[in-house]
């Protein structure tokens, strides 16, 4: 984008004096003066306009249509081909004025006035075909022709031009012209305010022209938001900050400004039909509109009808959709209107806001419902609509406006209402707020034993409000993984006789499976799950279903179905960026990278780590973190990025420390006890499990009739530092013990870690058969799993796992394995062997970290019979494997 001034030489030459009766300064174009944007696009444009029969530059008043058309001519003569210029007047309303002006325009005689208009038209039309001049005609202002006896004769000026004759026309409405065939032919190009609006880049050529320095990119951004590009409005505060000696403030631009506020009175609505103006002030008062809700605010059949023609005539509204059902105000028309409104008739400008919480609320829009009863001036509405429909605000995920909304009802008045506690509850857990969370449902309780007290409402409404507040601390049972309360309360709800709703009913079962799912009773979850979806299946919320899945994943995961998971949560992330952007998506992100890194695709895994992990704190899901980061830090040290990986640990620890959450701060403590070990540091592993409870005896780590993940998690590190200090017989009963658990239990992620872990303890024990049998268990696992990467992790300690004693035998030829036996990939690594390359290289060149290369010579040693790498390979080129 740059500015430009109008080159002297290349003006337009003065035109024949043809027709006495139009002035000359109609016939020329405007001077482009000093500081005007020069359209990066104008070329384009240009080609486009040239090649298309018909052009039309159409939007409201201040848009630059006058001067792009003038860059148009301009541009026209630097490339040596012939415009016509022609500043449509309220006089070309009548077809002989418009006529003499068109000759005029093109240097041709004025047709006889003799003849009708059409016969005139068509010897101006044959005049320009004798000519033999490709040539383009630019009409500013054509849509005054409107509804006028010009604007049919602009309509068939436009079918009777020659093929050399190309029209440009411009106007704030769409000009009288074959524009439905002319677009279905192709043969229409077409620009609109969305076209023409200022770019961050125009905006600062706009400063640049006004001989002023342009604010900096943030202001720039937001001067274009606030502006939405509006070229005169961007020209006019670039000018007031010359004059203010390059000092801007944005602060100041608003539609209810004085300069701004009469121009919208000029320009649109001074002479403008009473019905008319009253939509417009209706459509003001929301955010966008469409023909209901328009007809709702005013009482007018005909609202959809004046929405459609004020878009039409340029009147700043737009739009939003490609069926012209929904509109929405410029901003600062919408400001400017509504003070217009406020200042003339204040009680009206409330009735509409009262109005419209009621079509939002009959419409389910029930944070715009609320919003705009507060803004009447009706906060006993607000109060009661989020009372009636708490549990939708949470289904059609809503709940992301709950606080801002709720924080304007009058405290004394929210307390005075039990479910907007509880919904407001729901939000704090998204939030992280967990103790507040608890503190509203506990001034619920106490509200509800008032109504009791005092009589206020009926028996079978109390018990209603005393099964909500319930389900409720269930809902923070869950986040705050309080096991026993949900077991103790979840399977009463839902024999309750109260009506659970869908959404109330499979959140309770989700509960139940997340109970189930962290005590290692996963025989449950499945029919859990089919309980759950059914549910929530008649919900009909894409948003509930992308949390539904959030709480299935990691049970999919425990279970080695890693296929299916990534499948179900692909999909689900899909559908979260949809309904939810990137704050909804770590709830199936994260899992998905947790996924991607079990089975080996460390390089998805970090890219969704990359983009979902920093959005992992502005929802409250304590799996979702725990795995998000406990994956970073493990790929971390994969990468030789120690620092990283303890910074992960370390800051999330903090955050859940600051919050007092104890699985999170456990788990993730655990983490980095057995990443602290890895690294040596054995002084500050023994200090953090200090910090989290973890005592030296074996014992206390043992699996006990209730466990949980979190004391799997616990036991895990207690072996980590075992293993570090040399007690590895303590470690293997350890081991062992949780080992046979989880595999019974059906958790073969789990059972394989335990057993991956029992190996090295093993081998660390000098018990070498023991070492080789347990991680010939670890094998069958990851081969029915998929789960690679818990192999690869332990690459050295699995790698120098013993061999089998072996037993005398007589020499004989190498022993030929059947063809297949070696899987491609192992084919692969073995010919990279041959070619020299160390583990470190192979994995570079296969993108593998070199724990699952080790992990693969492991198995293709045991295939073939050696341990030797180059005798390996030789038997593998006999074998006819690869030259």
């Amino acid at each position: 984008m740059k500015v430009v001034p109008l080159e002297p030489a290349l003006a337009d030459p003065a035109p024949a004096r043809t027709s006495s009766s139009v002035r000359l300064e109609r016939i020329r174009p405007p001077n482009l003066v000093s500081g005007t944007v020069y359209r990066s696009a104008l070329n384009q444009w240009l080609a486009r306009a040239w090649a298309s029969p018909t052009s039309v530059i159409q939007a409201p008043a201040g848009y630059g249509k006058t001067m792009l058309l003038a860059q148009f001519h301009q541009a026209l003569l630097r490339s040596g081909r012939v415009a016509h210029w022609l500043s449509i007047g309220a006089g070309d309303r009548e077809p002989d004025a418009l006529l003499a002006a068109l000759a005029a325009s093109c240097g041709l005689p004025e047709p006889p006035r003799g003849e009708s208009p059409q016969q005139r038209l068509t010897t101006l039309a044959n005049s320009l075909a004798d000519r033999g001049e490709s040539c383009c005609l630019l009409l500013d202002d054509a849509d005054r022709l409107s509804l006028s006896p010009s604007g049919r004769l602009l309509y068939e000026l436009i079918e009777a031009m020659p093929g050399c004759v190309r029209v440009v026309c411009t106007g704030r409405g769409a000009p009288e012209l074959p524009s439905a065939r002319e677009r279905g032919y192709g043969r229409l190009f077409e620009l609109g305010s969305s076209d023409l609006s200022f770019s961050t880049a125009d905006i600062a050529a706009a400063f640049v022209g006004a001989t002023v320095q342009p604010p900096g990119d943030a202001e720039l951004e937001r001067l274009q938001r606030r502006s939405e590009g509006w070229p005169m409005i961007v020209r006019l505060e670039a000018l007031a900050a010359a004059a203010a000696g390059g000092v801007y403030s944005l602060d100041r631009l608003t539609g209810k400004r004085h300069d701004i506020a009469c121009f919208f009175e000029a320009e649109v609505l001074r002479d403008e039909r009473p019905e008319m103006v009253e939509v417009l002030e209706a459509a003001a008062s929301v955010t966008e509109t469409n023909g209901a809700l328009a007809s709702a605010l005013t009482g007018l059949e005909s609202a959809h009808a004046l929405l459609y023609e004020a878009c039409e005539r340029g009147l700043f509204v737009a739009a939003v959709d490609e069926s012209r059902q929904w509109y929405r105000l410029h901003r600062l028309f919408s400001e400017a209107l509504r003070q217009r409104l406020e200042r003339r008739s204040p009680s009206q400008a409330r009735e509409l806001h009262r109005r419209a919480a009621q079509w939002y609320e009959s419409s389910g829009n029930l944070a715009e419902a609320v919003d705009h009863a507060i803004q009447g001036g009706d906060a006993a509405r607000a109060a009661w609509i989020f009372d009636t429909h708490g549990e939708e605000f949470m289904e059609t995920g809503h709940e992301s406006a709950i606080l801002t909304v709720a924080s304007r009802i009058p405290p004394d008045l929210r307390l005075r209402h039990p479910r907007l506690l509880w919904t407001m509850s729901w939000r704090l857990l998204a939030e992280w707020q967990f103790e507040k969370a608890r503190t509203l449902l506990a001034r619920a309780q106490v509200r509800i034993d008032e109504m009791a007290a005092q009589g206020d409402c009926a028996e079978s409404e109390l018990g209603e409000l005393r099964h909500q507040l319930l389900h409720g601390q269930v809902m923070v049972a869950q986040f705050s993984d309080d096991l026993a309360f949900i077991e103790r309360h979840t399977e009463g709800l839902l024999r309750s006789h109260y009506g659970n709703s869908p959404y109330v009913r499979g959140s309770l079962h989700a509960a139940l499976l997340f109970a189930a799912r962290e005590q290692f009773r996963l025989a449950r979850i499945d029919s859990l799950e089919v309980l759950a979806r059914q549910q929530f299946e008649a919900v009909k919320s894409r948003y509930v279903t992308v949390f539904l899945e959030g709480i299935i994943a990691p049970g999919y995961l425990m279970r080695g179905r890693v296929g299916p998971a990534v499948a179900t949560l692909s999909e689900a992330l899909r559908t979260a960026l949809e309904v939810g952007g990137p704050t909804l998506a770590p709830l199936v992100a994260l899992p998905l990278a947790e996924a991607h890194y079990d089975r080996g695709d460390l390089e998805t895994s970090l890219s969704l780590l990359d983009t979902y992990l920093p959005h992992s704190r502005e929802v409250g899901f304590p799996d979702q973190l725990i795995s998000g980061c406990t994956v970073r830090a493990r790929i971390a040290r994969l990468r030789g990025e120690r620092e990283l990986s303890l910074r992960v640990l370390e800051e999330t620890i903090q955050f859940a420390r600051e919050r007092s959450f104890e699985k999170p701060l456990l788990m993730l403590s655990a983490e980095r006890i057995d990443l602290l070990c890895r690294y040596g540091e054995i002084a500050e592993a023994t200090r953090l499990a200090g910090k989290v409870g973890l005592r030296r005896a074996a014992e206390s780590v043992m699996p006990r009739p209730r466990i949980t993940r979190a004391r799997a998690a616990l036991a895990y590190a207690w072996t980590s530092l075992a293993l570090a200090q040399g007690r590895c017989a303590e470690a293997i009963k350890v081991a062992r013990k949780w080992r046979n658990l989880t595999e019974a239990a059906g958790a073969l992620r789990d059972a394989l870690r335990w057993s991956v872990r029992l190996t090295v303890l093993l081998r660390r024990a000098g018990d070498d058969t023991g070492a080789r049998r347990e991680l010939h268990r670890a094998e069958g696992i990851a081969a029915a799993t998929g789960l690679l990467q818990i192999l690869a992790e332990e690459g050295d300690g699995l790698a120098a796992a013993p061999p089998a004693p072996a037993r005398p035998m007589k020499a004989t030829p190498a022993r030929v394995i059947p063809e297949g036996s070696l899987s491609p990939r192992e084919i692969e690594i073995l010919s990279l062997v041959g070619d020299g390359l160390s583990n470190a290289e192979i994995g570079q060149r296969l993108s593998l970290v070199e724990g699952s290369v080790k992990w693969h010579l492991q198995r293709i040693y045991d295939k073939i019979g050696t341990r030797r790498r180059l005798v390996a390979v030789d038997r593998a080129r006999r074998m006819g494997l690869f030259r």
